[in-house]
């Protein structure tokens, strides 16, 4: 993976997290302290400074510093600390759209298990996949300036943030070149990847849950009028 492709998809991940979550000092307080006293007791030795951004990208880290027996228990015990800080600052609904912490300690042993194969298949993702999703994202409307305001129903940010999700995941294994590039055996293991960082929201029953809940309301409207 070049360097513009890695800083576009890691502020790709970032955006989304952080605008699912309003985690900035006049929303949520308590979240900049708590990241730094998750940093502080649980920093892994030669990694950056964990971020909810970083998380979303950590198959991008020095594996040698991350997949040690220690070091790696060190950094699940930072993740789950800053896991914890930012869904506290959602509601219940917005929670659903952060990966579960426990998905994603077994997306850490994945990653950290077959380290050669996640690397290989990273470095197969270029500009034909940056373009890909940009247009994609333009055409459905799910660019930076589409993001829904907090007075539409919670079903607008399931949609615009699981759609993005999925135009991700499309446009990376539909690529010919990733797929010129990548082999059998990689994946496989990039899709599993995926599937455990995908958050709750974004699963089939998670949609559906937030389609029923539309339909309800709207049958009350009716039912009202």
């Amino acid at each position: 993976m070049n360097l513009g492709t890695f800083l576009f998809l890691l502020l790709q991940a970032g955006y989304q997290v952080n605008g699912q979550i309003n985690s900035n000092n006049a929303y949520c307080p308590s979240f900049a302290p708590n990241k730094i006293q998750c940093n502080n007791d649980h920093q892994v030795p030669g990694l950056p400074a964990l971020s909810m951004t970083v998380l979303s990208n950590f198959h991008t880290l020095n594996k040698s510093l991350l997949c040690g027996q220690t070091p790696k228990a060190q950094f699940k015990e930072a993740a789950r600390c800053l896991f914890k800080s930012y869904s506290h600052c959602g509601d219940n609904d917005f929670k659903g759209l952060v990966t579960k912490i426990s998905k994603f300690e077994e997306a850490v042993d994945l990653v950290c298990s077959r380290s050669d194969l996640v690397d290989h298949y990273a470095s197969c993702i270029g500009d034909s996949v940056i373009d890909c999703i940009r247009n994609r994202e333009a055409r459905e409307k799910l660019t930076t300036s589409d993001v829904p305001s907090r007075d539409e129903q919670f079903n607008e940010f399931v949609h615009f943030y699981c759609r993005k999700r999925e135009i991700e995941e499309e446009c990376i294994f539909d690529d010919e070149d990733v797929d010129a590039c990548s082999s059998s055996s990689t994946v496989p293991t990039f899709r599993e990847l995926r599937l455990l960082m995908k958050p709750p929201a974004c699963s089939s029953s998670g949609l559906m849950s937030s389609i029923t809940v539309v339909i309800f309301y709207a049958l009350v409207g009716l039912c009202v009028h």
